[in-house]
């Protein structure tokens, strides 16, 4: 059997916009992998949106000229070219040995390279040059700026639901669509024509087998199944066939059918007992949701942290570039959850982590956590420009589309600050709460409390519209541990929180439920007045 590297030259020109390859057998590291790429799921391209059409990016001059198009699923990249389906796989990434961290703090471990292979799929005996023709147009927006030479850009970029291969053999034609990143091929037979010498030949590969509906390929980074193919008339419906056999020392598939018959369709969720959605997010690392909130139409919006250097962002977004140790990510799902509206990493080169979003009344983003970056986004004009190194609060408010910061601001004092919850009103001003260590947090004058009483106090802050001023922030706690969790906003601008206090000398109101510490820790409930002067009394 050849091995990829005797075919290093087309897969270089084919994947040179993203991966350089590697000579020898085939590998490429995991800093080499194209984008998009990870580790190799149960089935091809397997995406956490199930019922999102496989999306075939045209090319249009921002590839080499040899990728026709290029599909890329959560965990690999698939490219087709006149003569071959070029396949991409990386390794599964191994979680560093200290597992998945409680709370993102400090430097985490960092998980080991990981290696790729190559596969080239090809039909033996077929038309080198089939005609390739895209169909059924997606309203997905694409485009590629990349460098300084606006020639070379390529703004919104044809996206296509499916490929045809015509003539692939005479009267036959390959028919490549997919949803929820799966790749659904089959044969189309527009007249009565031998099926005989149709032969799916596979390099790179280790070995091969068949289960059941799947062609099973051994690689060097492990296993994935490539769909057998449906044979059908043109009307769609289909032909019932033989088993597929292995034969020849070639790694070529006889027959690479799957039974016609044995076809399930798909059902749509809709008994209302039912799950209405669920869906995977993630790259090849590892990765938690912190938060979600729900916009007016519907949309979820959710962020984190992530460790995945091909966690799936979106074109066009803020920050498509995994910067480091660890990054936020903020994802706007659509309605029905079968499609990315929006999806961009968050961060500096240290560790950042996302804990709180809300969405705005004009569908713009709120975000709120901690940073460990000095190189953490800030806009010029917010109110705090200065990282300070033990670890900051930050406000970031993003565009309704993703694309870009309203203002991004640091909020915090000398020691470590966390922030972990936010809300906006509809004036666009968002109040944050959380905890700090930091005897100078800011405050402002007049506010409810501006000493800091040790341990680790719980603080209230309200940011203006654009970002760049206070108009109050205020500590709350006692001498002990205290720190807000949730925050929520009254129609008659009032500012209701909950948290945690280890302090008996928390404050607490005349006439309220409860002003008696029990000990340990108690959970606290506060009401503070629209300037943030006082606490008002919870009758």
């Amino acid at each position: 059997m050849r091995t990829l590297s005797s075919y290093g030259l087309m897969v270089l020109a084919i994947v040179v916009i993203y991966a350089l390859l590697v000579p020898g057998d085939g590998r490429l590291s995991a800093g080499d992998a194209p984008l998009g790429a990870g580790a190799p799921p149960p089935a091809l391209s397997q995406s956490p949106l199930r019922q999102s059409p496989l999306r075939f990016i045209q090319n249009v001059g921002q590839f080499d000229d040899q990728a026709r198009f290029q599909a890329s699923g959560a965990a690999n990249n698939l490219w087709l070219a006149d003569g071959a389906l070029w396949l991409t796989l990386l390794e599964r990434s191994q979680p560093p040995t200290g597992g998945v961290p409680q709370e993102k703090s400090g430097l985490p471990e960092l998980a080991p390279p990981r290696q790729g292979v190559h596969l080239k799929l090809s039909f033996a005996g077929a038309n080198p040059r089939p005609r390739l023709e895209p169909f059924d147009r997606l309203q997905t927006h694409v485009s590629y700026f990349i460098g300084q030479d606006a020639s070379k850009w390529r703004p919104d970029v044809p996206v296509w639901g499916g490929v045809r291969y015509v003539d692939l053999y005479p009267g036959l034609d390959l028919e490549l669509t997919g949803t929820g990143g799966r790749l659904q091929p089959r044969l189309v037979a527009r007249s009565e024509v031998s099926l005989s010498a149709v032969r799916l030949r596979v390099e790179g590969a280790e070995a091969l087998s068949v289960d059941g509906h799947h062609l099973r390929i051994s690689t060097a980074v492990g296993e994935v199944a490539f769909p057998l193919l449906v044979v059908v008339r043109p009307d769609g419906s289909p032909i019932s066939l033989k088993a597929p056999a292995l034969e020849g020392s070639d790694r070529e598939v006889s027959a690479p059918f799957t039974r016609g018959d044995r076809l399930e369709p798909f059902v749509p969720l809709d008994d209302p007992t039912d799950l209405i959605y669920s869906t995977f997010l993630g790259g090849g690392d590892q990765e938690a949701g912190h938060a979600i909130a729900v916009g007016p139409d519907g949309t979820a919006y959710v962020t984190g942290y992530t460790y995945s250097s091909n966690f799936e962002t979106t074109p066009g977004a803020f920050d498509r570039a995994y910067d480091g140790l660890g990054d936020i990510f903020v994802t706007r799902l659509i309605t029905d959850g079968s499609a990315l509206s929006f999806s961009t990493y968050l961060g500096g080169s240290n560790d950042d982590v996302g804990n709180a979003i809300a969405v705005g009344s004009e569908g713009t983003v709120y975000v709120t956590g901690t940073t460990y970056s000095f190189d953490f986004p800030f806009t010029p004009g917010a109110y705090d420009e200065d990282y300070d190194p033990l670890g900051d609060a930050f406000v970031t408010q993003l565009n309704a589309t993703g694309t870009g910061l309203m203002y991004s601001t640091f909020l915090g004092g000398s020691s470590l600050d966390t922030a972990r919850a936010i809300a906006a009103d509809a004036a666009g001003l968002a109040y944050v709460t959380g905890y700090t260590n930091s005897n100078d947090f800011p405050t402002t004058s007049g506010a409810l409390d501006t000493t800091y009483e040790g341990g680790q106090d719980a603080f209230v802050t309200k940011l203006s519209a654009d970002g760049s001023a206070l108009p109050y922030s205020t500590f709350l706690g006692g001498v002990n541990a205290d720190s807000g969790y949730a925050i929520a906003l009254g129609s008659d601008g009032m500012v209701y929180l909950t948290g945690s206090t280890a302090s008996s000398d928390f404050p607490t109101t005349n006439s309220a439920f409860d002003n008696v510490y029990a000990g340990a820790d108690d959970v606290f409930i506060a009401r503070l007045n629209p300037g943030g002067q006082g606490m008002d009394d919870l009758d």
